[in-house]
Parts: structure tokens; sequence; C-alpha cells
């Protein structure tokens, strides 16, 4: 099992700086990445994130 709790598909830079696992998405499937590194656990909690100059007010106001 991978001692990092944290994966970042498709943004190597980003997974260096924070110290994550680095998901290369154009060379592997990313959820069979995901079950590899955990044992077939998977994952506990997933985010998605994108780099925009605006979020939109629904994604600032939290859960309903």
């Amino acid at each position: 099992m991978s001692t990092r709790s944290v994966m970042v598909v498709d943004r190597p830079r980003l997974a260096e700086s924070i110290g994550a696992l680095a998901i290369d998405d154009s060379k592997v499937d990313p959820v069979q990445a995901v079950l590899d590194e955990t044992m077939d656990s998977g994952r506990t909690t997933a985010a998605s994130a994108s780099a925009t100059r605006h979020t939109s007010p629904t994604a600032r106001s939290g859960p309903a």
C-alpha cells in the first residue's frame, strides 16, 4: 500500500510540491492506479479542482 495518502491525477508538479503520488492518466487508468496503491480498498475521500479565474457561487457556498 502507498505510504502517501494523497494522490493527484494529471498534475505532476502539484503532486511533487505537496509530496503526493502523481498519477499520469495518459499512461495508466487512474482508478486502477488508486486501487493498486491502496491494495484494492480504494479512496476514502475525493476532490476535484479546476484552475479557472472564476469560481461559481455554488462551489463557494459549501454543503446544502
